[in-house]
């Protein structure tokens, strides 16, 4: 319903100015007069385009939209207070040529898209800040969730000792101090993390056939965990 009260009400307006520019624009030469019909037109298709034509990256499954919203605008509101000004001064004040203004028309079109290629390129810096600040996150949550649930298979299990379950409640405990890094060092010992904490859940169901490969791989994963804890976000 809101984009089809917006479609009628910038068809409206599109053409409240085109019959606007043609009852009182008569003292214009007919060139300029289509010049700031057509300028006019523009402008106000500029501040309906985010309600009709949402900007959309296609190129992405979630189909975001893209570019920044309050640059856009601001490229926008600049455009159109220069047009209008350029549309009055050059006429009104100093008579200017159909093809001077027509070039001055050109070059604030040049821009304005100067400027909304400026706002993709800062929504897309952004978007990569976010990305990288996810990507960080994944490693010590990642770790969290396979320490959690071995936890579970240890707790479902009837057999194992008391002072596994201890231990690997404890190694949960000390997985809360892990702080994000973007160092590899750090990408390296969380996997050597995820495949010590796939040994342990392997060898769980005959644990006592597998005591020793349970032990050595438990205190593989908490040396890991020590030197994981050691690597900061600054690292």
């Amino acid at each position: 319903m809101q984009k089809t009260l917006s479609w009628i009400a910038f068809v409206g307006g599109e053409i409240i100015l085109y019959v606007a520019f043609r009852i009182w624009g008569g003292a214009l030469p007919d060139e300029i007069r289509i010049l700031d019909t057509v300028v006019s037109m523009l402008i106000l298709a500029l501040f309906f385009a985010d309600l009709l034509i949402p900007w959309v990256d296609w190129n992405g499954g979630s189909h975001k939209r893209f570019g920044s919203l309050g640059i856009r605008w601001a490229f926008t509101w600049l455009y159109a207070l220069a047009a209008v000004a350029a549309m009055v001064v050059c006429q009104s004040l100093f008579h200017v040529e159909f093809l001077s203004q027509l070039l001055v028309q050109i070059i604030l079109i040049l821009g304005l898209v100067l400027g909304f290629s400026a706002s993709v390129g800062a929504s897309s810096k952004v978007e990569s800040v976010h990305h990288l600040e996810r990507s960080l996150l994944d490693g010590p949550r990642e770790m969290m969730r396979q320490a959690r649930h071995l936890q579970e298979v240890a707790e479902e299990s009837g057999n194992i000792p008391e002072e596994y379950r201890n231990r690997i409640g404890q190694l949960v405990e000390e997985l809360r101090f892990v702080a994000p890094s973007p160092a590899a060092e750090a990408s390296d010992l969380e996997a050597q993390f995820a495949e010590a904490l796939r040994t342990i859940e392997f060898a769980l169901p005959a644990c006592d056939m597998n005591r020793e490969t349970i032990a050595k791989a438990l205190s593989r994963a908490e040396r890991l965990c020590s030197q994981r804890k050691a690597i900061h976000t600054t690292n």
